[in-house]
């Protein structure tokens, strides 16, 4: 009798770990995904889920999974619609939905992009090693950011930075010789001069 109650007992025990077992997934200890926030569509904070633009958003595993090493080979690969040729100048010229590099907007955290020659901008320049995550909004978007988003704007929103101020110094010794040829006199021996 006090051995079955023993073991009535000890499986008492034991019944709630089987049954938390089967409930962890979906208790207060799994993972909990929170909502991603854009600001390209409206130029405020909006959930992705409520923002009245449609927005396209390539997240940092995606940029991973991708394995690109500049904007433009991302862009060919994740978006559908993008295409990249060379213009007359021989700069990498962009074409998302059908409009080309003058009525596209390239943004970094916001700004627009500096450096761009006759509405192209230099594609292979922004790596993706320090890139958090792309934001695409297909479509005219001039009302909020001028002529230039006709097409449609890509917001690349970089990592945040982990010290303020980093300062990488290199420096250099370079140690040169130079060769002295000619003949030296010398008074002391008998042979003259010495070369």
């Amino acid at each position: 009798m006090k051995r079955t109650s023993v073991i009535i007992l000890a499986l008492a025990c034991l019944l709630p770990l089987a049954v938390r077992a089967d409930v962890l997934p979906d208790s207060i200890f799994g993972s909990v995904e929170m909502e991603q926030v854009v600001v390209t569509g409206t130029r405020t904070p909006k959930l992705l889920a409520s923002t009245p633009v449609l927005t396209k958003v390539i997240t940092a595993d995606d940029i991973r999974k991708a394995d690109a090493t500049n904007l433009c080979d991302l862009l060919q690969q994740v978006v559908p619609g993008v295409e990249f040729s060379y213009a007359m100048n021989q700069q990498v010229h962009i074409n998302l939905s059908g409009f080309g590099g003058q009525g596209i907007l390239i943004l970094i955290d916001g700004e627009r992009l500096a450096g761009e020659t006759m509405d192209d901008v230099d594609f292979t320049r922004i790596a993706m090693d320090n890139v958090d995550h792309i934001e695409i909004v297909k479509g005219a978007a001039s009302a909020l950011y001028g002529s230039n988003a006709a097409g449609g704007v890509i917001n690349i929103i970089t990592k945040k930075a982990v010290l303020p101020f980093a300062l990488n110094l290199n420096a250099g010794l370079r140690a040169t010789t130079s060769n002295v040829t000619g003949c030296r006199g010398s008074s002391a021996g008998a042979g003259g001069a010495t070369c």
